[in-house]
């Protein structure tokens, strides 16, 4: 008899582990899903607050592309400087109408697939911004 109760204590102990096990799964998928929840709550905050914010942007690159409409004529260097400026300005245009008609997954979509498709260029333009931004930054740090 001593034998079989402790065949009988090793598959209560066994029993015991494997609901440990299963309850700690549980927990940890269920916590796992509840971080995600949050998680995607956060990221559609912050895009609804994204998204709040294309209009202002788009009508400043409207009022710049007007400016630079009206003014590009009187810029000094001539004609070539003034058709410069006009080609600038519709590309502000341009932009501002982009801002307006697409929502924010929908433009980095098409930063995803714009890097995909032109690396170097990428590669050159994120050198270039970081370049900029640590110029402006150590400028504010010498103040």
């Amino acid at each position: 008899m001593a034998s079989g109760s402790t065949g009988y204590s090793r598959q209560s102990e066994d029993e015991d582990q494997d609901y440990a096990r299963q309850t700690a799964a549980e927990t940890i998928a269920s916590t796992a899903q509840r971080v995600k929840n949050e998680a995607v709550e956060i990221g559609q905050d912050a895009a609804d607050k994204i998204d709040e914010k294309r209009e202002p942007v788009a009508s400043a690159f409207e009022a710049a592309a007007t400016s630079l409409h009206v003014n590009a004529d009187s810029l000094p260097g001539g004609e070539k400087v003034a058709n410069l400026a006009h080609k600038t300005a519709d590309r502000l245009q341009d932009t501002a109408d982009y801002v307006r008609e697409r929502d924010i997954r929908t433009m980095l979509g098409d930063v995803e697939r714009f890097i995909k498709n032109h690396p170097a260029e990428s590669l050159a333009v994120a050198a270039g911004i970081g370049f900029f931004l640590g110029r402006v930054f150590r400028r504010s740090g010498a103040d």
